[in-house]
């Protein structure tokens, strides 16, 4: 699949130590099964600081993020089927 950066941000919240990012990509065909493939996908990630050093500086996170949205003219099973 072929996708584009549509649009996309960050917001940082210095005061809960956490940040949330999200960004829309746009799918434009492909290659094999997936040249007629075409949507929008969305990826939103949460990224939170788990271990500080002395100072307090984090050192260390986890990201938990999901993509949700639909992808369209993909043919499943035998490739006769359009979904």
């Amino acid at each position: 699949m072929k996708l584009s950066l549509k649009e996309g941000g960050d917001c940082i919240d210095f005061v809960h130590l956490m940040a949330r990012c999200t960004l829309i990509f746009e799918i434009k065909g492909g290659t094999g099964r997936f040249v007629n493939a075409h949507g929008l996908l969305t990826y939103t990630e949460t990224a939170d600081p788990v271990l500080f050093d002395a100072p307090g500086t984090a050192v260390f996170g986890t990201e938990v993020g999901k993509i949700t949205g639909t992808v369209s003219g993909v043919p499943i099973g035998d490739g006769q089927n359009e979904q």
